[in-house]
This record gives C-alpha cells, structure tokens and sequence, in this order.
C-alpha cells in the first residue's frame, strides 16, 4: 500500500462488490487508529502502518517478524 496514509482508497472487496474510500479513523474507531491498513480487497483503520490483520490470529505477523528478523542478521 505505500507511504503511510490516513486514507483508504477505493477497493474491490472478495465479494467484488466497491467499497468506497474512507479517512482514518472511522466514526467509532479509536483516534489511535490513523493509517490505512491490509490488501487491495480488504482495508482498514489501524494505529500501526504495515499492518496486516485485526484479526486473534497471528499469521502474517508471525512472518513479519521472521521478515525483520531476517533484515536484523
């Protein structure tokens, strides 16, 4: 997705169905949450860019660590 941005651009969601853009954060998000963040069909708020999932599970996390782990050798 870029440079860090408080707007999310207009997608297609799985669904193929448009989502509008949106500026960060939403009404009802916390003001923490001021990046874009996630994929080209799934966008959200969140209060760290590069993000990846609000999700419980840590998957993509778990590689991003690896990842800077990595760079860190």
């Amino acid at each position: 997705m870029g440079e860090a941005s408080p707007v999310c651009s207009g997608y297609y969601s799985l669904n193929r169905s448009f989502v509008e853009p949106f500026q960060c954060p939403r009404r009802g998000d916390a003001a923490a949450l001021r990046y874009c963040c996630g994929f080209a069909d799934l966008k959200y708020c969140c209060g760290e860019p590069g993000s990846y999932f609000p999700y419980k599970h840590s998957y993509m996390w778990s590689l991003r660590q690896l990842k800077e782990e990595n760079q860190n050798s």
